[in-house]
């Protein structure tokens, strides 16, 4: 097991509890906030934007450190790549 750096942050217990809070409450988030980036502080939705770029600059307005950012997905997606053989 690693040892964590004396100057490393340790992530606070309530980042894991809006993300716990951020599963429990997909649905209803892909209901109010559909196919948008949902930053989560304290269990509460503290912004939302179908761009991240947005959201992150609406977090950082309102001082808040370590947010869970979330993508909260409506419907049916299809997402494609391709490859070379």
């Amino acid at each position: 097991m690693r040892k964590p750096k004396s100057n490393e942050r340790k992530t606070p217990s309530r980042y894991w509890d809006d993300s716990d809070w951020a599963i429990a409450n997909a649905q209803t988030l892909s209901e109010r906030c559909p196919n948008q980036w949902v930053a989560i502080y304290n269990k509460k939705v503290i912004a939302h934007h179908k761009e991240l770029g947005h959201v992150a600059r609406q977090v950082r307005k309102l001082g808040i450190n370590d947010p869970v950012f979330t993508f909260s997905e409506r419907g049916i997606h299809v997402y494609g790549y391709s490859t070379s053989i």
